[in-house]
């Protein structure tokens, strides 16, 4: 059995473990139990339902699309991440009594449930995909170390940018805005792994290692900084 399945279960407990404390600490778990499972529900099952049911199909659509334009492919598959999984994570918006739920109190509690969905869903998912890779067997589970913080930290961003979502459907009643900043973040999030790579600008691989480790410790900083305002300061206007 490849050890990547080990590592996907001890940072599954580690998101729940320390985001899970936080959640309990934002919001009333009691009151609200029944609306914040569900939106980890919806957000653990997304990864794979996304992955499946819409970006594969589409992956066999554009290969043969653009089968003779591999560097356009490229950047067109490039978008895959933000214009499916953002849509996909405010789907919760179409379930009223989730709607109901969310208001000025309750958004940061409701983002920080969807970010642990979605990154302990996406752990397991990886971990399917990899688990058959030579490669990637051949590692111990603490030889994973990047891995589990990969999942840890897209627990936190992917629940500031549905956030941001929830925040200007319900707060400003503004979707389009919401939806479309909650895009806008996530490929700028993700511009920097495509622009330093072989069909981009050519950088050493301890120069880029380094580049997309400050990339990503800047937008999990901005994240947590997101998430706090959420819950300290929810009538302020961000614009």
């Amino acid at each position: 059995m490849s050890q990547i399945w080990i590592a996907a279960g001890i940072i599954t407990i580690l998101i729940f473990l320390i985001v899970g404390a936080i959640l309990r600490k934002t919001i009333d778990f009691a009151k609200y139990k029944k609306e914040i499972l569900f939106i980890f529900g919806l957000n653990l099952l997304l990864p794979t339902s996304l992955y499946y049911l819409i970006r594969i199909p589409i992956d066999h659509l554009l290969n043969g699309w653009f089968s003779s334009y591999p560097e356009l492919l490229y950047w067109v598959k490039s978008l895959y991440a933000p214009i499916t999984e953002e849509p996909g994570k405010a789907l919760i918006l179409l379930f009223p009594f989730c709607f109901k739920f969310l208001n000025k109190n309750t958004i940061q509690g409701a983002a920080l449930s969807a970010g642990m969905g979605f990154g302990i869903g996406e752990a397991w998912l990886l971990a399917y995909l990899f688990a058959g890779n030579p490669t990637v067997n051949a590692y111990q589970w603490y030889e994973y170390t990047g891995f589990m913080n990969e999942r840890f930290v897209v627990a936190i961003i992917h629940g500031a940018f549905v956030g941001l979502t929830m925040y200007f459907t319900v707060i400003k009643r503004s979707f389009t805005l919401g939806i479309i900043l909650a895009m806008l973040s996530h490929f700028l999030l993700n511009f920097p792994i495509m622009l330093f790579s072989p069909h981009g600008i050519s950088l050493t691989m301890e120069n880029r290692q380094i580049f997309l480790m400050l990339w990503t410790v800047l937008f999990l900083t901005l994240s947590i900084i997101y998430h706090v305002w959420l819950g300290n300061k929810p009538g302020r206007s961000l614009i």
